[in-house]
């Protein structure tokens, strides 16, 4: 094989070739092997000076480390096979430590809820809120928001048997709470968006029927000849406000 250098040196223990115009440095260590291409010569050494300085202070700090902290260390790296431990903890900051801080649940539906009436909801959509997140916080309210998984809220559903129209607006209403937490960073991810959507029939629950067709009824018979268009109309508003 034709060598591409034109000199080589020793500096304390690396090499320095140079190739054409540069230097290149080359310091192995164990597992690791560093290059890098300088300009001149005596950049060449003095960053090899640098990198033993760097080398050796990455060793001192490992033997800083308590027992206890090698041991945890060691069975990381175990654990996470090829995945580089700083990736790990990355990912771990991002998801235990939100970039908005931590809040409970009962802290954030109380924030949600004035953010809410200043914003000038209707009473019925207030009422909602503190019906159904106040119903999850009666579970989960000393929790922290962004602990909080699809699953945890997949359970809750299915552990108070909520099917049909309840379930869906129940997972309308989780979607708008932790939708809010993520606008305030609290959360990366919205669990409640992965939550199974419900196939809904088109023919409502006989109970409702029933007092649908009261409705229309009533509202038939207290207008005149010429209201029946109100009542079909008045049908349709309240199967609306129903299913939603």
């Amino acid at each position: 094989m034709n060598k591409t250098y034109r000199r080589k040196w020793l500096h304390r223990g690396a090499i320095i070739r140079q190739r054409g115009d540069g230097f290149q440095v080359e310091i192995n260590t164990p597992g690791k092997r560093h290059r890098k291409t300088l300009s001149t010569l005596a950049k060449a050494k003095t960053h090899i000076e640098q990198k033993q300085v760097e080398i050796t202070n990455q060793g001192l700090a490992a033997f800083a480390l308590s027992d206890k902290q090698r041991q945890d260390a060691m069975e990381a790296f175990k654990q996470l096979g090829d995945t580089p431990l700083s990736t790990a903890v990355t990912f771990y900051l991002r998801h235990h430590k939100p970039t908005g801080g931590i809040r409970t649940v009962n802290e954030l539906l109380t924030d949600y809820l004035d953010t809410k009436t200043k914003a000038g909801r209707r009473p019925d959509t207030l009422s909602d809120i503190k019906s159904r997140i106040g119903m999850l916080a009666a579970t989960f309210g000393d929790r922290h928001v962004h602990t909080l998984t699809t699953a945890d809220l997949s359970t809750w559903l299915d552990t108070n048997n909520y099917q049909g129209i309840s379930r869906a607006n129940y997972r309308r209403a989780f979607t708008g709470f932790f939708g809010f937490a993520k606008k305030k960073k609290l959360i990366e991810f919205n669990p409640a968006t992965d939550i199974e959507k419900v196939a809904l029939d088109e023919t409502m629950p006989e109970i409702c029927e029933r007092r649908r067709r009261v409705g229309v009824k009533v509202a038939m018979e207290n207008s005149g000849p010429g209201e029946a268009r109100r009542a079909r109309v008045f049908q349709a508003d309240w199967t609306w406000s129903f299913i939603r």
